[in-house]
């Protein structure tokens, strides 16, 4: 994490993959460097780390981005960071347990006696477990080495089935660690993995968990994505500027803003500017797409003024020829209206933020 590339691959799985919570394992970055190295990463993001847990710097690092969710730390050791995650698009919260296990599989003992203790404490909400636990956890994730189940194994599927978890659906690549990738000696192992109990798959509906190339890294980044929910959002009373300037525009306000809605003030505006949308839309809709008419105006006009070059004294082509000289001016004006409201929302919605 010391070195700029590594800082750029983060930066781009976090963006790419729109993260609300980012955790980095095995950083091995010192408590007192934490702060400023998170800063060139993510300068915008609130951090913590086990650092002062752990007697070889920073074992996890959890970041979150603050516009969209929270985060509160519940527990933490030197394998896992308990927490509660609250996200702000549609209000949920999940419990998180972002895990980073010990090499020997006797110190990781420890790290399934804090998942059962934190089962009980978890209830019924929905909880999900993220991270190396450098364990496989079934045959089938083995690419190479002893094809048995040892006791690590053992001991690792008997925390999983005791706090009743399984892995989220993925997709993907499956072995997620790579150790000395030439040779025969190579070493392929599933041992990143996503869990969650039934609580969270009935809640989040529709969770994947995705397992990306590892690049020139020996783990996969893995990626939790949790969907939405639905909810109806009010659309905003608007329109075109364009419709000012057409002359059926004062009498279909008019008419609708003459009609008798029975009400409090505010519930009759509401209703009348409600009856304006379908109206609007058709104004807009007769008058033709605006930039089509730009584009097949001048065609009709070249052809009259041709045409006029031709008998100069024709009075029917002189009609014809300012006929659509004037559709056209008109047209220009339209789109140049159109274009201007257009770029103002844009800029309404960017602001200052030195954007294209």
């Amino acid at each position: 994490m010391n070195q700029p590339p590594k800082q750029k691959e983060v930066r781009q799985v976090v963006s790419e993959n729109q993260l609300a919570v980012c955790a980095i394992l095995e950083s091995h970055i010192k408590p007192v460097y934490v702060e400023k190295l998170c800063s060139k990463v993510l300068w915008n993001w609130n951090w913590m780390t086990n650092g002062n847990l752990c007697n070889k710097g920073s074992r996890i690092m959890l970041g979150w981005n603050t516009d969209l969710a929270n985060v509160m730390l519940l527990s933490q050791s030197d394998q896992v960071i308990q927490t509660q995650i609250f996200l702000k698009a549609d209000k949920r919260v999940v419990m998180c347990s972002f895990i980073y296990a010990h090499n020997v599989y006797t110190q990781r003992r420890a790290l399934w006696n804090d998942l059962a203790r934190h089962k009980v404490f978890i209830g019924d909400n929905p909880w999900c477990l993220l991270g190396d636990f450098n364990e496989a956890l079934n045959l089938e994730d083995k690419a190479s080495g002893p094809f048995n189940i040892d006791i690590s194994m053992r001991e690792f599927k008997e925390c999983v089935d005791n706090i009743q978890v399984m892995d989220v659906n993925k997709v993907g690549l499956h072995y997620t660690w790579t150790q000395k990738p030439r040779g025969v000696n190579g070493v392929l192992k599933k041992i990143d993995r996503i869990m969650a109990n039934l609580v969270f798959n009935h809640v989040f509906v529709g969770t994947t968990a995705v397992f990306q190339p590892y690049h020139n890294s020996d783990h996969f980044p893995v990626v939790l994505k949790i969907p939405m929910q639905s909810r109806f959002k009010p659309k905003p009373f608007k329109f075109s500027n364009v419709l000012v300037k057409n002359p059926k525009f004062h009498d279909i306000v008019l008419d609708t803003w003459s009609m008798d809605i029975v009400g409090v003030p505010m519930y009759r505006v509401v209703k009348k500017l409600k009856a304006l949308k379908k109206p609007f839309q058709k104004l807009l809709f007769d008058g033709g797409n605006i930039h089509n008419l730009v584009s097949l105006l001048p065609v009709d006009l070249d052809e009259a003024q041709k045409a006029l070059d031709k008998d100069p004294f024709n009075t029917i082509l002189r009609e014809k020829e300012a006929s659509f000289l004037q559709a056209f001016n008109e047209a220009l004006l339209n789109e140049e209206r159109f274009l201007k409201q257009k770029a103002k929302i844009e800029w309404l919605k960017v602001g200052d933020s030195n954007s294209a």
